[in-house]
Formats: C-alpha cells, structure tokens, sequence
C-alpha cells in the first residue's frame, strides 16, 4: 500500500484550470499506484470530495501553519544579510531537531480558531506519506511568492526524509524574489523529476537553478488530456469570451473598453455570438467579461461554473476564443480550436507565449499595452476565424504529442519511486543495525 500527499495549485477549488489539473494528475497516480490512498491538500473537504472522490482530505490551513516561518511574522525583521543564517536555523530546526521545530509550529497553531485539527489533518498526512507529488500550476513565480514558498517547503521535507518527490504540468517564473528564488535553488534540484508544460521560460530557468537536464520533461499542461478527451469533431460557431482582472494580470479598465469594442465590431462582422467562458470564481472572471461585452453577468453557480467539464464544454461550441486566462486556452487548443491570447504582465506573457510555442499554429499572443491593440485584434479574430478549419489538424496533433510526453513521465516517474523507496529503505536498515 502506497501513500501519495498531492499538493496543487488552487487549494480553494474556485479556478477550473487548477481543478482539471488535479484531476488528471490524480488520475495518473491512481491508475499508476493502485490500491493506494490519495491525500490532497485542499481548503474545503466538501468540495474536495466534490471533485476529487478518491482522495481524502489534507488540510491547506494545516499546511500554511506547518510551511510558514517558524517565527511567523517577525521574520520581515531578520536583516537582509542574516536572512541565509536564519535560513538555515529555520531548517536545522525543523529536520535535524524535529521537536523544537514542532514547538514552534504548534504554538502558532494554537493562536488560530482550530488551528491544531487543521495543522493534525495536514501532519498526519504528511507523516503518512510515502511519495510527494505537486500537481500542475502556474504558482512557483513572483506573483504568488508565500504559496511558492509552502509548496518548497513541502518538497524539501520530503527530501530531506528521503521519499520521492515529483512535480507536473509545471509553469515556472518569473522569479526574480530573491527569498523564493534562493529556496528554489536549494530545492528543485533535488525533486525527482520536474514535468513543465513550456519549454520557452520554465526550461531556461530550470536549469540556471541548477536542476540537472535529467531530471527535466516538457509535457505540456495536464489539462490537455480532459479537454483532447471532449473534442468535437465539427467547428463551432460562436467567438468565446474571457478575460482575467486578477491583481496579477494587471488589466486596466481601458484596456477592457478596447477589448470589448473590438471583438464586439468582429462579431457584428462575422455574423457570430459571444459566449461568456468563465473560468475562476476568485477572479472574477464573470464580472470582467460582463463589463467588456457591457452586459449583466450571470448569477454565480447557475452553470456549475467550476466545474472542468462544464467549461470545456461551452468552449467546445466555440470557432475560436479571446481568451486572458490561460487554461481557457488551453481547453480550446487541446480541442483544435484557434486561441487569441491577451497579456499584460509579465506573468501572462510568460504563459501565453509559452502556450503557443507548445502548439506551434493557431494561438496569436496580443500585448494589451500596445497602442494599436484594436487594430491587431480585430485583425487576429478575423484570421483565426477564416482559418479555423485549416488549423484544427495541426492543433490536435500537437495535443496528442504532449499527451503521450506526459504519460511517459509518469511512467518514468514509477520506475524513480520504486527505485528510490527502495534505496530509503536499505539506508533504513542500514541504520538500524548501527
């Protein structure tokens, strides 16, 4: 019996990206690991059984209280030329005197409202664990630098307890934070096998990180496996609509204005409906998109919004999509359907341009900082419209290579865990005879 700690990338089962990420991950390690048992580290329970049925639940509360500094927030006062010292007695603590890190964790536990169940759900979890896996994201970034932070610090107990520890479907930078940067340094090196769904950014810095070639494949993002499953096998007629106002996509009210008379004269062109395609919750990808197309967004949960398959589903009626989020692009590629990309920050950029290199035709990558925006907009709608059936073979192609590259990471990944749970054992035994 095998025990699997999966650590994603949306905890709070609000975005459907995240979702479908975790799900096909967990169905790979399930089909991989059979009569194993599957903890996931998630906020809500419910939702998690909702989603994700085989698997039992690991407390994300839990996981923040044991991953944060020891010292909690007084560690913004650790002068900059001391931070590595700190460093290293944070970790000398947590894994050589395991009992005085502990004290620290549980006493900060016991200052929030059930703070010692959640931290006991997610330790319990933990101590359990036989391999660690972090499932696909976009979250090891200057954008989300304190969830980087836990999920390294994740994988490095797993190192230094010698177990397995892998990661998929990874889209990694811009990282420049030097606290994140320096932890990812010390860790990535060391987890097993680290899958990316981009070569373009992730690649590069991977390896200026100083992660071995060897330990690096470039499969693409797990989602490609829901979205390819649910293709149709005729072209849509409808122009889908996205657009991300999240703190780190960085749109301004402007740039929505132009957005939305632009695909707005394309559709009235072309003779096509705009379907809404939501995506996240915490986004607030409804109210964005409502304001663009300057209509009254729907009432929240009418569509099972979160749900992965719902969300493929519509964009399956789509010719074509404007998206600013990225997994509404990538559920319309896997399905052979053109992509026109919106980016402002460098974190979309990243993502999108890393995206399109994957699939190689059919996604355009706009900057919506440029000043004739509205002109290339309305231009790539009408190209990707035209030559949506000429592009559709090529997209699906690209789909099924970065599927197969995916299956056989996870194939190479068994032969890794067996290999080092292996080793971990005999340096067990080896211990316990000196």
């Amino acid at each position: 019996m095998t025990t699997i700690l999966i650590i994603q990338s949306g905890p709070q089962l609000s975005n459907v990206g995240d979702i479908a990420m975790l799900q096909v991950g967990l169905k790979q390690v399930s089909q991989r690991w059979t009569e194993s048992t599957f903890f996931v580290v998630a906020d809500d329970p419910v939702k998690l059984g909702h989603y994700c049925p085989q698997a039992q639940w690991a407390s994300a509360l839990g996981c923040a209280l044991w991953a944060s500094p020891l010292i909690g927030r007084r560690v913004r006062h650790v002068p900059i030329p001391l931070a590595g010292v700190y460093d290293a007695c944070e970790r000398f603590a947590r894994y050589r005197v395991a009992a005085l890190g502990n004290l620290f964790v549980q006493r900060r536990a016991g200052r929030s409202t059930d703070g010692d169940t959640h931290l006991a759900s997610f330790c319990n979890a933990m101590r359990q664990a036989d391999i660690v896996v972090a499932t696909g994201g976009g979250y090891l970034n200057d954008e989300f630098p304190r969830y980087a932070r836990i999920v390294l610090r994740c994988l490095e107990w797993a190192i230094q307890a010698k177990k397995p520890a892998f990661m998929f479907g990874q889209g990694i930078g811009p990282l420049t934070d030097a606290g994140v940067r320096v932890a990812a340094q010390r860790v990535l090196p060391q987890v097993d096998l680290i899958a990316l769904r981009e070569q373009r950014t992730s690649l590069p810095l991977l390896r200026a990180l100083g992660v071995p070639d060897e330990r690096i494949r470039v499969t693409g993002d797990d989602a490609i496996e829901l979205a390819y499953s649910q293709r149709r096998h005729d072209l849509g007629s409808t122009i889908g609509v996205n657009l991300r106002r999240a703190h780190y996509a960085r749109v301004t009210p402007a740039q929505i204005a132009a957005v939305g008379r632009a695909v707005c004269a394309v559709a009235d062109m072309l003779q096509a409906p705009l379907l809404p395609i939501p995506m996240a919750t915490l986004a607030e990808d409804q109210a964005s998109i409502a304001e663009l197309l300057q209509t009254v967004p729907p009432v929240a949960g009418d569509d099972d919004g979160d749900d992965p398959l719902v969300a493929i589903a519509r964009i399956s009626t789509c010719r074509i999509v404007l998206t600013g989020s990225y997994h509404a692009g990538v559920f319309a590629l896997s399905q052979g359907i053109p992509v026109v990309g919106l980016a402002s920050s460098p974190y979309y950029c990243h993502k999108f341009h890393g995206l399109a290199e994957q699939f190689g035709t059919g996604c355009v990558v706009l900057d919506l900082n440029d000043a004739r925006l509205s002109q290339k907009l309305m231009q790539a709608l009408r190209t990707s419209w035209h030559t949506a059936d000429n592009v559709r073979t090529e997209l699906l192609s690209a789909a099924q290579k970065q599927i197969e590259a995916r299956d056989q990471a996870y194939r190479h990944v068994c032969t890794l865990a067996e290999r080092d749970r292996s080793f971990a054992e005999q340096s067990r035994a080896k211990d316990r005879t000196i």
